[in-house]
């Protein structure tokens, strides 16, 4: 082996350590706790009580906070419970985004990093998880700009469907937990871009059948368990939206979930497949080289070396014949039903319209 690849290999590693890649989310923890380690529903509660505190103060800083109960008062019965269950929610998807990247660090870097076999795979390793680490104040400039932006739009919708008069004190106050949902949206991108450069790895996959190899079944496992968390997060948004008067965006809601669900599923199966394909001519090549060498050596063989060339061209087959793809019934079934979670919660929520629209009743 290259020692400059081994080399090289740990100082990937080192990279890759816990210091650096910590996320914004780490370094909020990290004040939060004072550096100690908790649970992760510990974690939960506590930056939701915190963040609620924050935006109940800034409501009472701009002069919104009366405003509260006078909009809780016309809206339709345990429409409060759903907005904060919501609110909830941000907090939770933020937090298990945030374990679900350290749980990728981890395989890239246990894992990965000792399969790959040129300089320009680890570097495309480290490129991302550079992407997807703190970057200071600048990254969170930006994600403050995204929130306030989809804060504003909240505001907005909420001004328009339920008759409420609130203004830019409200936008402020649902900003930390417009803060949490872009960092969700912002590391779905960052899945959805590591499947897409998954292709320009070099792995040293299992010769024979490059697709039935271990790396091969954690990645995709890896992007399957991903889809799972869009899809349940989306069901359980879709199915408590039917309580707050939006189910005319219902549709548009199921489609922000779909959306990275397919691509995803899309994104990181083509790049699955492009390792393995990658694998496979490798271990053709030598193979055909091989045989190539035979004939030019032996031009009219005897009945071993016949033996050895058809040995060869028969593995030659076997390895040809093996799946291009990481693609099986489970990985279809799995990907058809994380589309139908929040299609099923639609319906779930909206069963007695639904019957009443079948039956033809008013």
């Amino acid at each position: 082996m290259n020692s400059n690849m081994i080399h090289r290999r740990e100082e990937i590693k080192l990279a890759l350590g816990a210091e650096n890649t910590r996320t914004i989310v780490d370094v909020y923890l990290r004040w939060l706790m004072r550096g100690k380690i908790v649970p992760i529903w510990l974690d939960i509660i506590l930056i939701f009580l915190l963040s609620a505190v924050v935006a109940l103060t800034l409501a009472f800083l701009t002069g919104e906070l009366g405003k509260i109960p006078l909009a809780a008062r016309d809206l339709p019965p345990g429409m409060v419970v759903q907005l904060i269950f919501t609110l909830f929610m941000s907090t939770v998807s933020m937090l298990l985004t945030n374990l679900f990247f350290h749980r990728v660090v981890a395989v890239l870097r246990e894992q990965v990093v000792d399969l790959a076999e040129t300089p320009e795979t680890l570097d495309e390793l480290l490129a991302w998880v550079k992407l997807n680490s703190y970057k200071g104040w600048p990254r969170f400039l930006v994600i403050l700009a995204a929130a306030l932006g989809v804060a504003s739009y909240l505001v907005t919708l909420s001004n328009r469907v339920w008759s409420t008069s609130f203004g830019i004190g409200m936008v402020f106050a649902l900003t930390p937990f417009s803060i949490q949902s872009i960092i969700f949206i912002g590391f779905t991108l960052g899945v959805l871009g590591l499947s897409l450069r998954l292709e320009r790895f070099d792995l040293k996959l299992f010769e024979a059948n490059p697709s039935s190899s271990e790396i091969i079944a954690t990645l995709s496992g890896l992007f399957r368990g991903y889809v799972y968390l869009i899809a349940i997060y989306g069901a359980i948004q879709t199915f408590r939206a039917t309580e707050t008067g939006l189910v005319p965006y219902l549709i548009p809601i199921m489609t922000a979930f779909w959306v990275p669900i397919i691509a995803i599923f899309i994104a990181s199966q083509i790049g699955l497949a492009g390792l393995i394909r990658g694998a496979k001519w490798k271990t053709l090549r030598l193979i055909q080289e091989k045989v190539s060498t035979l004939q030019k050596e032996h031009p009219m063989p005897a009945s071993e070396e016949r033996e050895t060339i058809i040995w060869w061209l028969d593995y030659h087959e076997r390895v040809r014949s093996t799946p291009n793809s990481a693609l099986d019934l489970g990985s279809w079934l799995n990907f058809i039903n994380s589309l139908l979670l929040p299609l099923i919660a639609f319906i779930l929520g909206n069963l007695d319209t639904l019957m009443q629209f079948f039956s033809g009743k008013p």
